[in-house]
């Protein structure tokens, strides 16, 4: 029994918490055999690769949710081709707006108590900031996640771009991130859900996502500002 296969077993059973859908009713779903799907949770054995693939679709949820935080290590129970499906598809997880990825987010940060450190499995969704002074007028950039909501959604090719195209937004949008950059100082973390409708680019914009702003430190006790956002609908 391996470490990987003893987590890939907890999500499977957390998928029937989330979801409401419990294994029998995932089973039928998928197309798979329960009692042997059963035993295999039960007992602690390897769940076969297309049984994971086919749970994932009858819960609907993405691979990356059954998947451990680095699913191309060497070792695998998991066949190479559902680990680079996995790699693949695990940043849509963070942006899906599923609820259990805050609380996942918020855990690490209680966890490393607000340090910036063991982030890998979400670093691609990372924004870092400097901490806001009173006379700023925008925040400045350190280094965006390179699949995260504002490189993606606002088409960033850097810092001068960020500002160009942030300022481009208005003083309300800007206001209100600002606003959550501030909270932060105080309450360590903020939560908020947000929506946007602009014309970015000569595209129009429409959507919403959760985002969560976090005051953080270094490993060297450098302070930052830490941004974690998850699309959580798209408009036409």
């Amino acid at each position: 029994m391996s470490a990987r296969n003893d987590q890939i077993i907890e999500r499977i059973v957390a998928a029937t918490q989330f979801t409401g859908i419990n294994l029998s009713q995932a089973c039928k779903r998928a197309g798979v055999s329960y009692q042997p799907t059963s035993k295999q949770i039960r007992e602690g054995r390897t769940i076969p690769a297309e049984t994971i693939w086919s749970l994932s679709k009858a819960f609907g949820l993405p691979l990356a949710f059954f998947m451990p935080p680095n699913p191309t290590e060497s070792g695998a129970d998991i066949s190479s081709k559902l680990a680079a499906d996995a790699n693949r598809e695990r940043t849509k997880l963070t942006r899906a707006g599923f609820e259990i990825m805050t609380d996942h987010i918020l855990d690490w940060y209680r966890e490393t108590g607000g340090v910036l450190k063991n982030h890998h499995w979400f670093a691609d969704q990372l924004d870092l900031y400097e901490p806001v002074d009173e006379e700023d007028k925008i925040m400045h950039p350190i280094s965006f996640g390179e699949n995260s909501i504002t490189t993606e959604r606002l088409m960033l090719s850097g810092k001068k771009d960020f500002y160009n195209t942030v300022g481009s937004l208005g003083d309300a949008r800007i206001h209100r991130a600002m606003e959550s950059h501030r909270l932060v100082r105080s309450r360590g973390f903020v939560v908020t859900d947000e929506v946007i409708d602009e014309e970015v680019k000569g595209q129009r914009l429409k959507g919403g996502w959760r985002k969560i702003t976090m005051r953080l430190t270094t490993e060297d006790g450098s302070p930052v500002t830490a941004v974690v956002s998850k699309l959580t609908w798209i408009g036409k």
